[in-house]
């Protein structure tokens, strides 16, 4: 993963997370009331299933193996 990559990834977050504030700020909602579990898991379900089709086992299954091992540096996990 390149630097790019990860500035890409925070920039995005930031704007969704912005833009969520900014739409519930201007309709007088709690932000909680634009989340939406079903839709997190048809937006995350179908983010895996693409990957799982586009990559070999090996590599999709290594995402969880990066994963961990970035939760440890960054000193989420132990």
């Amino acid at each position: 993963m390149n630097l790019a990559t990860i500035i890409g990834f925070v920039l995005g977050l930031g704007l969704i997370s912005y833009a969520s504030y900014a739409a519930a700020a201007d309709a007088g909602l709690s932000i909680m009331k634009l989340w939406s579990g079903i839709s997190l898991l048809i937006v995350v379900g179908g983010a895996l299933a693409a990957t799982a089709i586009a990559f070999k086992l090996s590599e999709v299954l290594s995402i969880f193996k990066n994963l961990n091992a970035s939760l440890v540096i960054l000193g989420i996990i132990g």
